[in-house]
Formats: structure tokens, C-alpha cells, sequence
């Protein structure tokens, strides 16, 4: 913002893991933007807020407020932000039309800028698309050009950002290995990941470590260590999910704890219902966006031209 106060800066840099804080950060620069990009980034971090949290949804609606006040904003980075946020959400939903659309859009937003077209928004992005599919074997490839692209971009600026940069790399590129059999290769990268955590201390945030227990916590179970071992890391897993309130990171970890079946059938009824719990609310908020699709599609059926208006309601009469 080019009028913001260094406060504001701050609220907007934070690398904050619980969704709560990033929601209530959110409304604190609602409140005090002084124009519509700053409403926009506001939008944006709500939005980003609510998408993890599982309320897709709600996170929709925010973000597409702001696609509106950015559509023809010459400070792209606001509209590269929203569009990456929706694309996930999109995708989150089964909206794999929109989420393709928005990765297309932003992909000629990249090539007007002269970006790389392996730039880090669009490399994540055809990852997701994929690992949404199922496609792990072929996510890894661009998995692995974000770990490239970690190694090979330094950061002067700050001495931890690079570091960090590899840590979320290794942990990305770590579960499609999993998924895909290639077992060694993320045990590799795990323990580099390990090793990397350990020499930021302080200065990690713990973004992402969830899912780094969890790797973990499959490895164990793959490689026959003790079921203790591996209970610790799903343990380790399942609370570091419970503190970023995110609905899809606690289904993930459910879903993958009770495939290995290492609990005791009390511990797996518990599990079970908490995950019965977690998919009926993805459940709403997925259907619920499904509604609205549906609406907006009988809008603007209703305002095309009478002589049209006229045959829909005959069918509809008809039906």
C-alpha cells in the first residue's frame, strides 16, 4: 500500500499458521484501508484465511470481491494473489473448470510480465491441479522445478528466507515421492529437511510442519519401525494440524493415520467420527458453492432475451 503504516505492513507480512489470526488480521486492515486495493488485500487475507479453514465457500465469496475491485488494478500482485487463492479454492471444491481458468489467466499474467514460464505460482499451481487428480508420478515434475528453484534463487535480503524457501520446498516435494513409491528419494529429502529445520531454530515458523509429521510419520509405518514410533509421529502430526485449524490438513492426516490402522479400535472409532465430522463440513461448504454456481448459471439464463426468458420458463412449466 503506498500510504499504509509500518503497523499495517506488519499485520499484512506476518506468517501466521492458525486461520483465526489470519481471518481477525484480515478484518483489523478492513477496518482501516483508505482505498480499494487496500479493501482488495484485506479481501485477500480473509480469504486466504477461510480457504484454510475449509470454509471454501465463504473464502469464495471474499476473494472474488476483491478479483472485482483488482480486475483492472495496474499493481498485479494484487490480482496475482487473488487468483492464486481462487484457483485453489476452485479446486478444492470440484470447480475444475474455473480452477484451470484461473491458472490459465494467470499464466498470461506471468508471460506479459516477462516471468519465467517456470515461475513458483504456476509450478505449485499444475502440482495441486494434479495431486487434486490423483496424478502423483506426474506432480513430482513440478514439484521438483519448485526445489530447483529454492536452491537456485538466493535471497540477500534475509538470511533465512532461502533456508526456509527449501524447507516448504522438501516438504511439498516429499509427499507425491510418498504417494508414488519413491521411498528413498523422500527419506532423502526428509532428513535434509530435518536438518535445515534444525538450523533455523527460532526463525521457523512451523509452516507446513504438519505435514512434514505426517511424512514421517508414513515412512515409519512403511519402513516397519515400531508402531509406538509411528504413533508418535502421527501424534506429532495430528496436533500440529489441530493448531492451524485447517479442515483439509486435519482430513489428510486422518485419512492417512487410519489407513495404516496402527491404533487400537477405540483410538480408530475416535478418529472416525472426527473425520466423519470434518467431511460433512467440506461436504456444506462444497455443495453450498455448487448452489451458487447454479444460481448464477439460471441468472443469466434469466437475462438473455425474452424470446429465450419465454422458452425456459416453457420448459421449466413442461417439467
Amino acid at each position: 500500500f503506498p500510504t499504509r503504516r509500518s503497523s499495517d505492513l506488519s499485520l499484512v507480512n506476518q506468517e501466521l499458521i492458525n486461520t483465526n489470526d489470519i481471518i481477525a488480521n484480515g478484518n483489523i486492515l478492513l477496518k482501516i484501508a483508505q482505498d480499494d486495493l487496500q479493501k482488495a488485500r484485506a479481501y485477500n487475507i480473509i480469504g486466504d484465511g477461510l480457504y484454510k479453514s475449509g470454509k471454501f465457500n465463504e473464502a469464495i465469496k471474499f476473494l472474488e470481491l476483491s478479483e472485482k475491485i483488482t480486475k483492472n488494478a495496474s499493481e498485479k500482485s494484487f490480482v496475482q494473489d487473488g487468483k492464486e487463492l481462487l484457483f485453489r479454492c476452485y479446486l478444492n471444491v470440484g470447480l475444475l473448470q474455473k480452477a484451470k481458468q484461473q491458472l490459465k489467466e494467470l499464466e498470461e499474467i506471468y508471460s506479459e510480465a516477462n516471468y519465467s514460464p517456470e515461475n513458483l505460482s504456476i509450478l505449485q499451481g499444475k502440482a495441486k491441479l494434479l495431486e487434486y487428480e490423483g496424478k502423483f508420478c506426474e506432480a513430482i515434475e513440478y514439484r521438483q522445478k519448485t526445489f530447483n528453484l529454492a536452491e537456485n534463487t538466493p535471497q540477500p535480503k534475509d538470511p533465512y528466507l532461502q533456508d526456509k524457501f527449501r524447507i516448504y520446498s522438501r516438504i511439498l516435494l516429499c509427499y507425491p515421492l510418498i504417494k508414488c513409491g519413491r521411498i528413498s528419494e523422500a527419506e532423502h529429502r526428509l532428513n535434509e529437511t530435518q536438518q535445515l529445520i534444525t538450523k533455523l531454530g527460532k526463525e521457523y515458523s512451523n509452516y507446513l510442519i504438519e505435514l512434514y509429521y505426517l511424512e514421517r510419520a508414513i515412512l515409519s509405518y512403511q519402513s516397519k519401525e515400531t508402531k509406538e514410533k509411528t504413533i508418535k509421529w502421527f501424534d506429532l502430526a495430528y496436533n500440529a494440524g489441530l493448531k492451524t485449524e485447517s479442515e483439509p490438513i486435519m482430513k489428510v492426516i486422518i485419512e492417512e493415520r487410519l489407513l495404516t490402522k496402527v491404533d487400537t479400535p477405540e483410538k480408530q472409532l475416535q478418529l472416525t467420527n472426527h473425520l466423519l465430522k470434518i467431511n460433512k463440513n467440506l461436504t456444506l461448504s462444497t455443495s453450498n458453492v455448487s448452489s451458487n454456481e447454479l444460481v448464477k448459471t439460471e441468472t443469466q439464463l434469466s437475462t438473455q432475451t425474452k424470446e429465450k426468458k419465454v422458452l425456459i420458463i416453457a420448459s421449466i412449466i413442461a417439467i
